[in-house]
């Protein structure tokens, strides 16, 4: 009879009773770390290189900004841009903040775009791209602005007047960054770009204001004689041309209008003078 209580007998397992021995290299260790000091030591050596050539060039009265190029600017003074770009005194060409400089250049009115080259070894050239007005808007006191609706400057002498003059915009709202606003005001200025050297009557050139109302749309004043011009609130530049023909003709005529009504796509109403 088999005995179930008997344990049976585990044979030891002879990779336990042999456990393999390394030996220490010594020798590798020290090739190892004679290696690691060298490195470490070539590290040091090429960085403190660099630092004194760092230091060398970043101190050198030959690399001290000795000549500063200005271009493009009309309105801007050269004085006003060396100014704002912190050269009010001599600074190291390689230590000078070009960024930051051209961002403070880019904080005047006039001034749309400007980038700053660094030539060795002491000349920093100053490109300047300024803004150009496409019409003046009355927010209580006239501003000249440009096509990308960039409102930047009061009128000036140099500049003059002789803009058409965007009225009928809240200035509140527009300050405000209202979106409603600011498309009244790029739909103005792509009317002003569809207006510019067309047609005899309703041109950029002879109309004198273009007024927004939130009853009848977009209304033009031409300057002269001629009649104000109602477009209304969409498709203005359908509008625009239809007007155009409509004047031509009864200038043809001799006809006197008092207001041309071209808030219509299909029609044009004319209010004769009596």
């Amino acid at each position: 009879m088999r005995d179930y209580h008997q344990k049976k007998k585990r044979k030891a397992n002879s990779k336990h009773k042999k456990r393999n021995r390394r030996t220490f290299d010594l020798a590798g260790a020290i090739k190892s770390s004679i290696r690691i000091t060298l490195s470490v030591a070539a590290i040091v050596a090429t960085s403190a290189s660099i630092y004194s050539g760092w230091v060398h060039i970043t101190t050198a009265p030959r690399f001290d900004i000795s000549l500063i190029e200005v271009e493009g600017n009309e309105k801007v003074s050269r004085d006003e841009i060396v100014q704002a770009a912190g050269m009010d005194q001599a600074k190291n060409i390689f230590t000078y903040k070009v960024g930051a400089a051209g961002r403070e250049i880019e904080e005047m009115p006039w001034v749309k775009k400007v980038t700053i080259e660094r030539r060795l070894p002491g000349t920093l050239k100053i490109r300047v791209v300024e803004r150009q007005p496409i019409a003046m808007i009355r927010l209580g006191r006239f501003y000249y602005f440009d096509a990308e609706g960039n409102i930047f400057a009061e009128p000036d002498t140099t500049t003059g007047w002789d803009f058409p003059v965007l009225s009928g915009i809240d200035k509140e709202k527009l300050l405000e960054g209202d979106e409603l606003t600011f498309a009244k005001l790029m739909e103005g200025i792509a009317l002003l770009e569809v207006m510019k050297g067309k047609g005899k009557y309703l041109s950029w050139s002879n109309v004198s204001e273009l007024v927004f109302s939130k009853d009848s749309g977009v209304t033009l004043y031409p300057s002269g004689n001629t009649a104000p011009v109602c477009l209304g609130k969409k498709n203005l530049a359908g509008r625009l041309a239809q007007a155009e023909r409509v004047l031509a003709e009864l200038d043809k005529k001799g006809i006197k209008a008092a207001r041309v009504q071209a808030d219509y796509d299909d029609r044009v109403y004319v209010k004769r003078v009596i």
